[in-house]
């Protein structure tokens, strides 16, 4: 049996040695089934039910869902989503959303972070999968996708978001993201001269997409597009050289919420002014009145969390892949810049 006082210390810099069952039994006195009963909010005696109840919470006594659903054959209500970066609001509004849909379902979402690294990819959704989740709603940072074949095969059901996966049949929702970044570079051109592009690491397809459509309007050889600024601190690095250049760009071009954050830094932290246009919404973006490219996070969320209910009812389902039109939310105009008040 479990020593109490050893389940309520622990020992420094070892696991705690969990509690079981019968070690709940013991110590209130009572049998394992009377113990199980009373532990799953069945009717028994008051006196038993108090020494179980007291025995469980000096124990620290959890039960263990995923043992009881494996010996009981019962199915698990987990679905499991992975994003690439949790601190990004995008993400945290995709979840919130998918969530809202599942939890009325009865469904709880379990969350994860890949930080677009391929081989966590692979090892969260080894592990979630593992876990028996009924869904599994992947934004994939993996160049390849094929891993995936066995897992659907068994029956995984799979939906991707905000990228499309590669090398693999499986529902995807994701936007235009190549078509928006060129056209809103060919509408800065018509008011600015000298349009400047900063751009994430090249792993996401996201990132890739949006930078080939910026491309295609200012030329592969253009000094003014930068990449590699995959946090905002590095994005302020980059738009403070570009704006301490002899001719510096009048408009600047953030192709993520994190990467017009960073500018909207520089801006500030240098005292210029410059046009901005960010992809991706977010309440920053909003407060400094920045025009924006967004598809709603929220709809792709819901969208997903819908097509995962749809296959867990109907795992035969033919995949599906919906684009989502990415849209402008004007606010300030594409030939005025943002000003900052003069630091004193």
């Amino acid at each position: 049996m479990v020593d109490p006082q050893r389940a309520n210390a622990g020992i420094k810099g070892q696991p705690q040695e969990r509690a079981r069952l019968q070690d709940v039994a013991a110590l209130a006195g009572v049998s394992i089934k009377t113990t199980s009963r009373i532990l799953n909010g069945e009717k028994a005696s008051a006196g038993a039910t108090s020494k179980v109840l007291d025995a469980a919470k000096l124990l620290r006594y959890r039960p263990n869902g995923i043992a009881r659903e494996l010996r009981s054959g019962a199915i698990s209500n987990g679905v499991g989503m992975i994003v690439s970066d949790l601190s990004n609001p995008f993400y945290s509004k995709m979840a919130y959303a998918a969530e809202e849909i599942l939890a009325k379902e009865g469904f709880d979402l379990f969350i994860a972070s890949t930080d677009e690294d391929p081989q966590r990819e692979e090892g969260l959704v080894k592990r979630m999968l593992e876990r028996r989740t009924r869904a599994l709603l992947l934004v994939p940072s993996s160049p390849d996708h094929s891993y995936l074949k066995f897992e659907m095969a068994l029956g995984s059901n799979i939906i991707f978001l905000d990228r499309p996966p590669v090398n693999l049949l499986a529902d995807s929702f994701v936007s235009n993201d190549r078509q928006a970044a060129r056209e809103i570079v060919a509408e800065l051109k018509k008011s600015h001269r000298r349009v400047a592009v900063i751009g994430d690491e090249q792993i996401a397809w996201t990132a890739k997409e949006r930078l080939a459509g910026a491309v295609e309007e200012l030329g592969a050889d253009s000094p003014l597009i930068q990449i590699g600024a995959h946090r905002p601190e590095k994005a302020e690095e980059i738009a403070i050289e570009l704006l301490g250049r002899a001719e510096p760009p009048t408009a600047l071009l953030g192709l993520n919420n994190l990467i017009t954050l960073g500018i909207l830094q520089a801006l500030k932290k240098c005292g210029r002014s410059c046009s901005v246009v960010g992809v991706d919404d977010s309440d920053v973006l909003q407060m400094f009145e920045v025009t924006a490219l967004n598809v709603d996070p929220e709809r792709i969320g819901e969208l997903a969390a819908q097509r995962a209910l749809k296959r867990i009812s109907n795992p035969d389902l033919a995949p599906i892949n919906q684009l989502l039109e990415m849209r402008k939310i004007h606010r300030t105009p594409l030939d005025r810049p943002i000003i900052f008040p003069e630091r004193k």
